[in-house]
């Protein structure tokens, strides 16, 4: 029996470590690359492909709370009302007290809920409410501020032409014929500045309404300027019932002046007819200039 010997080791040149195939060596790339991949940048990854922190979600939401807060609040205003006055000083004689149209304005402001923020205030509305109050305001404007609370009524009066008496009372003229305020509104030097017409024609005088065609308030103001320029006065003006003139009553003369109101009148013509034949003719009741570039007198 022939004894066994031990195998001898292969030469290490002839030793080879066994050749993968091509699949093998990709499927072991690929494992172990996509796994030291996702164990390297396990928390990187995560933070990129997972939605926002809760912290981070909240932040946009506060900012857009924080900024409708703002608004609304600055949306918001009282029911006060600030009252600025425009026009001339004439005008302004015609005009109440300041808080007479500021509580007015105020009570309009509270009468609805809308009107407690500004967007939804309905100024047309107050406007129109103003104007309807208090006739002797020709333009009213509601505006709201955006940093003040309160509303900005902006109004101005009409400019008072005459004082016109009449059934119903005597009241200021504006350059319309619209009776506005009654004439004890005005101040004792704005009503010795304005001229008084007696009005015989029977109708009845009311505020707001319309007392004179606007034609004959014209006239009458020409009338006066052309008498004024000639260093003319006068003491009456009356409107006669049941005719269209104008009698003006010559101060320190027995008589009085007949002018045509309507008709297409001439004011112009019409003085200058009556200063032509002034110093000329003595009459003692009367001097009528309603006939174009003629005069009669008695």
């Amino acid at each position: 029996m022939t004894p066994l010997r031990p195998k001898k080791p292969e030469p290490a040149s002839t030793r080879r470590r066994p050749t993968d195939t091509p699949d093998q060596r990709a499927s072991a790339f690929s494992y172990h690359a996509s796994r030291s991949t996702r164990e390297a940048n396990v928390g990187r990854e995560l933070t990129r492909e997972s939605p926002n922190p809760p912290s981070v979600r909240r932040k946009p939401l506060i900012i857009i709370g924080v900024i409708l807060a703002i608004a609304f609040f600055v949306s918001l205003q009282s029911t006060g009302a600030h009252i600025k006055v425009l026009g001339s000083v004439e005008s302004k004689e015609l005009l109440q007290s300041t808080s007479v149209y500021q509580d007015a304005a105020s009570k309009l402001l509270a009468a609805s809920v809308a009107n407690h923020i500004k967007p939804l205030t309905d100024n047309a509305a107050i406007e129109g409410a103003l104007r309807t109050k208090f006739p002797e305001l020709t333009a009213v404007t509601v505006s709201q501020s955006v940093w003040h609370n309160y509303s900005t009524v902006t109004i101005e009066a009409v400019r008072p032409v005459m004082i016109l008496m009449g059934n119903g009372g005597t009241f200021v003229i504006d350059d319309n014929g619209v009776a506005r305020v009654p004439a004890s509104q005005l101040s004792d030097t704005a009503r010795a500045s304005l001229p008084v017409v007696d009005d015989q024609s029977g109708l009845t005088l009311a505020a707001g309404h319309a007392a004179l065609p606007g034609t004959d308030v014209a006239f009458i103001e020409q009338i006066l300027a052309q008498l004024k320029q000639a260093d003319v006065s006068w003491q009456q003006l009356t409107l006669p019932s049941g005719s269209s003139e104008l009698d003006v009553k010559i101060t320190d003369q027995p008589y009085f002046v007949k002018f045509a109101l309507r008709g297409g009148a001439d004011a112009r013509q019409q003085a200058g007819t009556y200063l032509a034949v002034k110093d000329k003719v003595t009459p003692t009741q009367y001097i009528d200039v309603r006939v174009p570039e003629r005069a009669f007198y008695k």
